[in-house]
Order: structure tokens, then sequence, then C-alpha cells
């Protein structure tokens, strides 16, 4: 039987103050990269080796990014996948950082 398990996070505003976030489009990119990897392995069992997948970013305006990745999880008879999305709002003015709209889910036996 397929278990799917979908949590959505009430993280409407998460605040993280950063000191100076440099500007390039190279360096956030990188950073929303890590955030969603740093939100990822909180969420999932730290016990079990899951095969992470390397995030997609996408700018969707002006220093606000859309990023999605997933993972994998295999045994001798289980398997699961887990994925994971969110809008990340980089405000280098504010010298802060919004996690928006994170969900993840997982499916796959228990």
């Amino acid at each position: 039987m397929k278990q799917v398990k979908k949590t959505r996070r009430n993280l409407q505003r998460y605040d993280v103050f950063i000191p100076r976030i440099p500007s390039t489009n190279l360096f956030l990119m990188r950073f929303v990269k890590e955030i969603i990897l740093a939100f990822f392995k909180k969420d999932f069992a730290a016990g079990r080796q899951w095969e992470m997948h390397d995030p997609e970013v996408t700018e969707i305006g002006h220093d606000v990014y859309k990023v999605k990745m997933s993972a994998t999880y295999t045994s001798k008879n289980k398997h699961k996948v887990a994925s994971a999305q969110g809008v990340v709002r980089c405000l280098p003015e504010k010298r802060e950082v919004r996690v928006e709209n994170y969900i993840y889910d997982m499916s796959g036996g228990s």
C-alpha cells in the first residue's frame, strides 16, 4: 500500500538576520540552495541515508527565487521519494532573508 504524507509549514515569514548579502546573482542562488538544503535536512530523519538531488533555483523577480528539491531513500523493501519547494526572498537592504510557502511531501512505504 502506498503512503502519501503532505505537510505544509506555516512559514509565511521566516526571517534570518544576515550581516551582509553580496548582491551578485550567483552568490544569492547558491545561498538559496543552502537554505532549502538546511530545511530539508531538518524535516527528514537523520538516521536514514537520503540521496539528495541538487536543488533547482529559478529567479522569479528581483532577489526572489523559487526553489525545489527532491530526495530518494531505498532500502531492502522500502522506497520513498520526498520533495520540497518554497520561495526565498532576499532583502539585502534590510539584511534579511524570508522563506515563504515552504512545503514538502513524501510518498512511499512506511
